[in-house]
């Protein structure tokens, strides 16, 4: 029970001296940089699927329907 009060003590003690807003502040930052790094992964998404049409003709189609087919026939 009194560490318990101590740690209340404490925290409440770091508030008046402004700890929480140093905690706050970094929170924010940390938000922010998450923020941003969400963002370029969508544009990275974006760009990667962009490039899929590069690598994707009617001959690659085809032959992918081919192997599906075969696969297909493996199941019993």
């Amino acid at each position: 029970m009194e560490t318990i009060i101590l740690v209340v003590l404490l925290v409440g003690i770091a508030a008046y001296y402004g700890f929480m807003k140093s905690l706050e502040t970094g929170a924010g930052m940390a938000s922010r940089e998450v923020e941003h790094l969400d963002l370029q992964h969508k544009v990275s998404v974006a760009e990667r699927t962009a490039n899929l049409a590069d690598r994707l003709d009617d001959d690659t189609l085809t032959k992918a329907a081919e192997v599906r087919a075969k696969l297909e026939a493996l199941k019993l």
